[in-house]
């Protein structure tokens, strides 16, 4: 439907097409599921910190080998600056499913 609203507004004058514009967004602010979707390993995701691997260091004590990855990542995934020691500092708010990486 509002497909059509946004065709429709594309031929007609700025003042229709500012109204129609207001009408769909507030016609998909309605339609808009009142529990966002959340990636399963983010904040509040059914993965988000279950089972955490263990530690390679741990692991190899002797030395991580070569063909081991050892990639560090922030808590959306992102890979960490070379020679990042550690992930940068994130608010989560979990009542809302957001989170702020403190970059």
């Amino acid at each position: 439907m509002m497909k059509a609203h946004l065709i429709f507004a594309s031929t007609i004058d700025s003042a229709k097409t500012v109204r129609i514009i207001r009408e769909a967004r507030e016609e998909l602010a309605a339609q808009t599921h009142p529990d966002p979707y959340i990636a399963p390993y983010m904040p509040g995701g059914s993965l988000f910190m279950r089972n955490p691997g263990i530690p390679l260091e741990a692991l190899y004590p002797d030395g991580i080998p070569a063909h081991l990855s050892n990639r560090k990542v922030n808590i959306d995934m992102s890979n960490l600056d070379e020679g990042q020691q550690y992930a940068n500092r994130v608010f989560v708010d979990s009542a809302n499913k957001l989170y702020w990486i403190d970059k």
